[in-house]
């Protein structure tokens, strides 16, 4: 799979030069780049996509990226400017979630936990259940209760 992106990125390495300042080009060009695992290369395209078109996909990657470097801060930024963009997402939150655990941040992660809980959702769907349950399931392991 690696090797698919790794030709996609040689692709839209080649490109670039022409299609520098289209925010969808960039955002699929750092998407490949993170895909191929090249993420101090993603980090820089997709905060150049984000001049010419921001969304919670760009920062929840560049969160996920930042995430990758051990640079929690601004991972955390990231998703939470995602989670403002997008209120309701639960993939959001849950990359918050991953974040805080990982770091063992538990009282903010508790309060994403509890946070997803609350959220509602407007559409079913098998990763939006898995969500659901894994927040149940970090607060269980960490001793909190909460109302199901």
């Amino acid at each position: 799979m690696d090797k698919d992106f790794n030709l996609a990125v040689k692709g839209y390495r080649l490109i670039y030069p022409f299609f520098d300042t289209d925010g969808k080009f960039l955002t699929d060009y750092g998407l490949a780049l993170y895909s191929a695992k090249d993420t101090y290369a993603a980090i820089n395209i997709l905060s150049k996509a984000k001049n010419y078109s921001n969304n919670s996909v760009i920062e929840n990657v560049l969160g996920n990226c930042y995430k990758e470097i051990e640079d929690y801060k601004n991972a955390e930024i990231c998703y939470q400017r995602s989670i403002n963009m997008v209120p309701g997402s639960f993939r959001s939150h849950y990359l918050l979630l991953k974040m805080y655990s990982d770091n063992n941040q538990m009282e903010n992660a508790v309060n994403v936990a509890n946070r997803i809980l609350n959220l509602k959702v407007t559409v079913p769907s098998e990763t939006t259940f898995e969500i659901i349950n894994g927040a149940k399931n970090f607060l269980k392991l960490q001793g909190v209760n909460y109302v199901d």
